[in-house]
């Protein structure tokens, strides 16, 4: 069994190398990397449902719930989006949708459901509707899941 999406993700990759999901050279390979762990372990760790529950678990309404993982999310995208400033290109880093795609697209989703302002982050934004216009990522949107409520 593997876990943890970023490591399933770079399995992926290594048995299917094509198309490659991190760029060929090092330095680029750090920053997409740097990218998708900002948002695996700096926003949707601790805007998961698992905190989401700690936070009630402590006495706190879910509102004060809600608030946590709206400001946890917007703080990080806006960290994210100053990441990609010297990026061009209609996906994160490029011209191909990579690594920080697939990390960006599930969290800008779970921006919307805790009603962040994704006004300010153009090149996000820019990223997030490159990708949806895929087969892919659109066929693996969560509405579209067999078990979607």
């Amino acid at each position: 069994m593997l876990t943890q999406s970023l490591a399933i993700c770079e399995y992926l990759d290594e048995i299917h190398p094509e198309p490659p999901l991190l760029p060929p050279e090092p330095v680029a390979r750090a920053r997409v990397r740097a990218f998708a762990q900002a948002i695996a372990a700096e926003i949707h760790a601790v805007q998961n449902l698992k905190v989401m529950n700690r936070v009630k678990a402590l006495g706190h309404d879910q509102a004060v719930a809600n608030a946590w993982a709206h400001d946890t999310i917007a703080e990080g995208l806006a960290a994210c989006e100053a990441l990609l400033h010297d990026q061009e290109g209609p996906f994160c880093f490029g011209a191909v949708p990579g690594l920080a795609d697939i990390a960006l697209v599930p969290q800008l989703y779970n921006a919307r459901r805790f009603g962040v302002d994704l006004a300010a982050m153009p090149r996000l934004l820019a990223a997030d509707a490159a990708c949806l216009a895929l087969p892919a990522f659109a066929a693996a949107a969560p509405e579209r899941q067999p078990d979607a409520e």
